[in-house]
């Protein structure tokens, strides 16, 4: 049976009908890319839709959470430059494809860096996968130098990524999740971006 993926409260009532005809636009980019990973196929969206309800929840104003709905979308662009045989592999990788896949988020940067009409989703795409600790990569960077739009993605690129099944391994429990989150708020995810995702699993706005 195919697995139902999460469900959250609808990010497009965010999103404001002037900007909607643009954001569509981004959402077509996204999908495209999905499209060339059969393992992850609607990630790029689930990770927007996510980020953009931390950001409501986080009390962001309503053009900050415009640019990470789009920032979102986007953070795996970088994946466009990684070659097929890497990106569909039906297993685990090996250590030099693991650091090969690293790159999508240096190459995301490069795509994506000085383009004005979509601000601060370079960001999103080169250090989605920072942690606060300065324990990811690819820079190491930490706490505060991580931005705030950043830390929002992160957060809900890892939840989709424990929430789905993958090749090598099904979706991870609603109770290991929230266990994750908790252990890794000031570690892995900033502390209140953590503890927002917990409270929305909790109360069940967000179904795993």
């Amino acid at each position: 049976m195919e697995q139902e993926q999460p469900k959250i409260i609808d990010a497009n009532s965010i999103i404001t009908q002037d900007n909607k005809l643009y954001h569509e636009f981004v959402e077509c980019i996204s999908s495209a890319l999905d499209a060339r990973d059969p393992y992850t196929g609607d990630h790029s969206r689930r990770v927007s839709d996510t980020a953009t309800v931390l950001a409501k929840m986080l009390g962001l104003a309503d053009d900050e959470i415009q640019e990470i709905h789009i920032a979102a979308h986007l953070h795996d662009i970088g994946k466009i430059a990684v070659p097929d045989a890497v990106l569909n592999k039906p297993s685990r990788l090996t250590d030099g494809e693991y650091e090969l896949m690293k790159k999508h988020t240096i190459w995301g940067k490069e795509i994506l860096a000085g383009l004005e009409f979509l601000p601060q989703a370079d960001m999103g795409a080169a250090y989605h996968h920072e942690r606060f600790d300065g324990k990811g990569y690819p820079y190491g960077i930490k706490g505060d130098k991580i931005p705030d739009i950043v830390r929002i993605i992160s957060a809900a690129d890892s939840l989709d990524a424990m929430s789905s099944n993958r090749c090598y391994r099904r979706h991870c429990d609603k109770d290991y999740i929230i266990s994750e989150f908790e252990k890794g708020a000031g570690t892995q995810f900033d502390a209140d971006v953590a503890q927002v995702v917990v409270e929305l699993i909790k109360e069940g706005r967000i179904i795993l």
